[in-house]
């Protein structure tokens, strides 16, 4: 074990320079097992010694160094160089060559850079460090083509690419979102083209047969998951289970986190939204106007008009609650705020692929509707005195966005 007692003795805010570097010596391989030395910590050989007892560490940062010391700037500024330079070193390696250090670093980089490894676990997440390939595509360079057969699962690390439909973008998608497990999972044809938007895209890339031997449990799981929870939608009851499970086949998960915004009030429609887990907070504000009227002659007046906005809750949407159908159906701006109240999962429905399903399933009249009956106008929210803390029970499950 690591003595901390030792490094808790250099507590003291300005540490020579050289002693810093010494230290420094002792991160870059991570810290070492064994009894920490102080006289060892001094000597001049510290660099040497760190790479003879560091290769085969399992220390953090944190376990080798004071807290003072790693908050500094130029520590700070050395430990992201040593960084950047084994995550480096890890993607230029072989996969299923690599070694155990360089697994963990791309084990790190994946947990970093992409949310959903979250659910992974740690083991599952160390098995993508060992399997994964590291590619780099060039602004407008065709990553998938629509149409076309596809074997690999890729996650963004660095850019973004555009998602492309019949020639026209349907989304964009940045560091941290994944792709490709539809054609994947579906027998390799593609149904969009992924094309490569920043100057530079850097992807970690899985094959089919990795991903399945991974993924497989996971993502099985988490089709039960989004089925049961688009069975208890309204909108699709009566339905059965193989045409849920094309719905379900094309929906990506989304995680929140507490305060990010899913849909804005006044923005053009875009995606429909299942809650898998977690509690989303929905919201308008409502535009007021005051008049200030005074004399400014015997005969004249003067008149300033004023605007504000208050903000009021409408209620809150957990497992099964549906938001931003309506404002896709009608091509409508949002009429609602949702923003994420605690950790949540979405399922995301492309709007092309929603607006196809309820049309082929007969509802498209029942959700147009349901348009007409859920949430009184704004005059009517004020005169109930929403503002003043009542809370509104709209008449659907689904709402207004």
């Amino acid at each position: 074990m690591v003595d901390a007692e030792a490094l808790d003795d250099f507590r003291e805010p300005t540490f020579a320079s050289t002693q810093m570097r010494r230290l420094q010596a002792f991160k870059q391989s991570g810290g070492f097992k064994g009894h920490l030395d102080r006289s060892k910590l001094e000597s001049r050989k510290a660099l040497e010694l760190s790479w003879q007892l560091g290769k085969t560490s399992i220390h953090s940062p944190s376990d080798v160094f004071p807290h003072w010391m790693m908050a500094r700037e130029d520590f700070q500024n050395i430990e992201s160089m040593v960084r950047n330079r084994r995550t480096i070193q890890a993607l230029e390696s072989s996969p299923y060559t690599r070694r155990t250090e360089e697994a963990n670093v791309l084990a790190t980089l994946i947990s970093d850079s992409w949310p959903t490894a979250a659910d992974l676990g740690p083991e599952r997440v160390y098995q993508l460090g060992k399997c994964v390939a590291y590619e780099v595509y060039s602004k407008n360079e065709f990553i998938l083509e629509e149409g076309s057969n596809s074997r690999n699962f890729y996650i963004i690390v660095r850019g973004e690419v555009n998602v492309v439909r019949n020639h026209s973008v349907v989304a964009k998608l940045v560091a941290g979102v994944s792709f490709g497990e539809n054609a994947v999972q579906n027998g390799g044809v593609t149904n969009a083209s992924c094309i490569a938007h920043s100057d530079m895209v850097g992807l970690l890339t899985l094959t089919k047969t990795d991903y399945d031997n991974i993924m497989a449990d996971i993502l099985a799981q988490e089709r039960v998951d989004a089925i049961q929870i688009l069975k208890r939608v309204s909108m699709f009851s009566g339905w059965g289970r193989s045409r849920i499970d094309v719905i379900a086949r094309v929906c990506r998960r989304v995680r929140l986190y507490p305060g990010d915004v899913i849909i804005k009030q006044g923005d053009p429609p875009s995606n429909v939204y299942f809650v898998s887990q977690g509690t989303l907070k929905v919201t308008r504000n409502i535009p007021i106007s005051t008049v200030n009227r005074w004399p400014t002659g015997p005969r004249s007046w003067k008149q300033v008009m004023r605007s504000s906005f208050i903000a009021v809750q409408l209620g809150e949407l957990d497992r099964g609650g549906v938001c931003g159908e309506v404002a896709v159906i009608e091509n409508k701006d949002s009429f609602v705020t949702i923003t994420a109240e605690s950790t949540a999962v979405l399922l995301s429905l492309d709007r092309n692929d929603f607006v196809s399903a309820v049309k082929s399933g007969g509802k498209l009249a029942e959700v147009q509707r349901l348009a007409r009956v859920c949430y009184p106008t704004d005059e009517e929210m004020l005169n109930d005195n929403l503002i003043r803390g009542k809370s509104f029970e709209p008449k659907i499950s689904s709402l207004l966005t």
